[in-house]
């Protein structure tokens, strides 16, 4: 029998080629994990803006839900309101309603920086010599009321910091709400 025959192993070529294959097994692992990662992050951050929205939609409406029908204004020719005006009927006594303080929604510039969002701002409900933020993170322009008859259709825009630099995620979306005689 001859020595060289009954060796058996692998040679340096097939060891480099299985290494190799290895490592580029690893590689796009690596790179497909990576990507699943980013898109988490991406579909959280969706998941989270697309969230605040709905809960900034149910603020503005359960507000303008008790506005009094006869107290709305700063409505241009068109039905439209970036600044709406209104009395709430905050309680009913004897069949008789009672009013609250005149009250608007405003939207106030804020001092964040927001990369990707122009002006970035909150929504503030002001009665009387009180105000508080009803809506956070909308940008200028993200805000108005549109009134038909005796519903108000609310459309509102939020944001929030974007996945990748130097971008924001903005959504939008709108509420009705029927006013009450």
């Amino acid at each position: 029998m001859n020595n060289a025959s009954s060796q058996r192993g692998y040679t340096m070529f097939e060891v480099v080629i299985v290494v190799s294959m290895m490592a580029i097994a690893v590689l796009s692992l690596h790179t497909w994990l990576d990507r699943t990662r980013w898109l988490e992050k991406d579909a959280r951050a969706r998941m989270d803006v697309e969230r605040e929205l709905r809960l900034n939609l149910q603020s503005v409406a359960n507000i303008l839900r008790n506005a009094d029908e006869s107290t709305l204004q700063a409505f241009d020719g068109n039905g439209v309101a970036t600044r709406p005006q209104f009395r709430r009927i905050v309680d009913a006594a004897a069949g008789v309603e009672i009013r609250g303080n005149a009250a608007l929604l405003e939207w106030r510039s804020s001092n964040r920086v927001v990369e990707g969002v122009e002006r970035p701002g909150d929504l503030y409900l002001v009665e009387g010599a009180s105000s508080r933020v009803v809506a956070k993170q909308v940008p200028e322009g993200g805000f108005r009321v549109i009134r038909e008859s005796d519903m108000l259709e609310i459309e509102l825009s939020t944001y929030a910091r974007g996945t990748e630099a130097n971008t924001a995620l903005e959504v939008s979306g709108h509420a009705v709400v029927l006013l009450r005689n």
